[in-house]
């Protein structure tokens, strides 16, 4: 009897308040079976103080997010205020390393994109003339005369992937961006994407092989017209090899470069090029300073002759004819081999220049025209220092790579594209989203210190942060964005430009117009554990 007591005594007062408390019964309104006292043990003072603290932090944090989503709504204050920002001007030299212009004794330039400008009509009459090669001599379907070049296309910098066709952005560690993958005309869904290329992310070895990198301004009309020729396959259910397309259109390329392209821009020559009239005032100034020059491109004499003619249609007093204008004038360079090569000799054009002396050149002579060569006979022949050099050009892979591996010049990249960026920029809707996204990226890294991970909060700001990203990219281009950018990520060409770029800018003249004598300092770039004092004042 006394056993049997003891158990119901202990499954009264120990068990019953368990089997209630899973049961549901409310401890704080005294809810409780009969005979049994539920007591809930009463929390610490610091922790409810602590709790306390937290709650009203993320209240808070919660109130700071809705006042940043008030503030960019249309009409808003800060909008005026961002109106009201300085702008960039499009004269802007932008500088990744320290360069000190007055240790610099020799300017070099290409030509293409750099000292000649082409106006938006070259694009359509490429296109134009590789379709009627690709009709009339491939024997590619007649259909394809009625194609027409669309200029909002296609940006600098995207790949072709001649193995299967495909048309896309990835960025300098060769990650694919889901959003930017067209086969043809047509954009691919990100599950079709993952079919074809899973993981998003190609082997080094597979890009070299089998993919085409867009990274020259003359290539864009071909990067249109391999994929309106994908996607008339495509709609006519026409078996097709891309990498025969491929080669059929780079061979109409190069058909149309040597022979046509400079018969038809000489016919109509104010149509296609950009005269200016400022820069022989500016070269004169360079070399009346002490300073050489020089041109280096690939492109031959007649051609640069004819072009140089409508560019610099009047000369400085004392100057007979443009290329006096350089200290040593080479064409045929074939870049970037000339960078490389070490048994390329000079071969100089006779008086006429239009054709080649047999004798072999041991000096480089202002007023003389050469082709062909190698870096390593030019600094024989001339003894110009190699760090004193300043060489500008427009293709990173051809002109600054291996001008910088190998021989430690210095560099000056022209980026045509640089005239729309910094047009975005100035833009109010550009500059309302910039603003948008960084007040909220600065709350969501505050918001992860203070907030549990799966927090309703931080997860609807860190969507916010991607949706916002996107908007940033597209807002660039409606199709492929930023050419700099992938993502969060450098494309190929920011990522060569970042390295072998000691500036870059928009225009030539730009970089002739600063003084000779000027330093050229960059801003500090900052890594991801680094901080940066000034801005959080000014956000605070």
């Amino acid at each position: 009897f006394f056993m049997l007591r003891s158990v119901w005594c202990l499954r009264s007062q120990r068990v019953q308040p368990v089997l209630a408390f899973i049961r549901g019964y409310n401890t704080s309104n005294n809810d409780s079976p009969p005979g049994v006292k539920l007591t809930r043990p009463k929390k610490k003072p610091w922790k409810r103080k602590k709790q306390t603290e937290q709650n009203a932090g993320r209240t808070a944090l919660g109130k700071q997010y809705s006042m940043i989503i008030k503030q960019h709504q249309p009409g808003s204050y800060t909008l005026k205020e961002l109106e009201s920002l300085p702008k960039f001007s499009h004269d802007t030299t932008f500088n990744n390393h320290y360069l000190d212009l007055s240790k610099i004794d020799v300017y070099g330039f290409d030509f293409d994109f750099v000292l000649g400008s082409y106006t938006p009509a070259l694009q359509p009459l490429i296109y134009n003339l590789v379709k009627d090669i690709m009709v009339y001599d491939k024997k590619y379907p007649e259909d394809f005369l009625s194609f027409e070049y669309d200029p909002e296309f296609a940006i600098r910098g995207l790949h072709f992937d001649c193995k299967r066709g495909v048309l896309m952005k990835i960025d300098f560690v060769f990650n694919i961006n889901v959003d930017t993958v067209y086969y043809g005309r047509k954009q691919l869904q990100p599950h079709q994407v993952l079919k074809l290329y899973p993981g998003l992310h190609l082997q080094q070895q597979y890009v070299h092989q089998n993919m085409r990198h867009i990274c020259d301004l003359f290539e864009l009309s071909e990067c249109a017209i391999l994929a309106d020729i994908v996607q008339y396959f495509e709609d006519k259910n026409i078996k097709f090899d891309p990498a025969a397309v491929y080669r059929d259109v780079k061979d109409a390329v190069n058909i149309v470069h040597q022979h046509k392209l400079h018969d038809a821009i000489r016919g109509d020559i104010e149509t296609f090029v950009e005269p200016k009239p400022e820069l022989g005032s500016l070269l004169q100034k360079i070399r009346s300073e002490g300073k050489s020059t020089f041109m280096l491109t690939n492109n031959n004499y007649k051609n640069v002759d004819y072009l140089m003619e409508f560019i610099v249609p009047s000369l400085p007093t004392g100057y007979n004819h443009w290329t006096e204008l350089f200290d040593v004038l080479m064409t045929n360079a074939d870049k970037p081999n000339f960078f490389t090569a070490t048994d390329r000799p000079f071969r100089a054009l006779n008086d006429q220049r239009d054709g080649l002396l047999w004798s072999p050149v041991d000096s480089l002579e202002r007023g003389h025209v050469y082709r062909e060569g190698c870096l390593h006979e030019m600094e024989k022949l001339t003894q110009w220092s190699k760090k004193n050099t300043l060489y500008m050009g427009d293709h990173i892979k051809n002109d600054l790579i291996d001008a910088v591996k190998h021989w430690g010049w210095r560099t000056c990249a022209i980026i045509k594209e640089l005239d729309e960026a910094i047009s975005c920029h100035n833009s109010l809707e550009y500059r309302s989203l910039l603003s948008y996204y960084e007040q909220v990226y600065m709350l969501h890294t505050i918001a992860r210190k203070q907030m549990p991970v799966h927090h309703p909060l931080l997860t609807k700001m860190q969507r916010h942060i991607h949706n916002l990203t996107k908007e940033l990219m597209w807002i660039r281009h409606p199709r492929f964005g930023c050419v700099f950018k992938s993502g969060t990520k450098e494309t190929v060409i920011a990522y060569q430009l970042l390295r072998f770029a000691d500036v870059y800018t928009s225009k030539v003249e730009n970089m002739l117009q600063l003084p000779t004598d000027g330093k050229l300092t960059p801003n500090r770039r900052l890594m991801a554990h680094d901080i940066s004092i000034t801005p959080n004042l000014f956000m605070t």
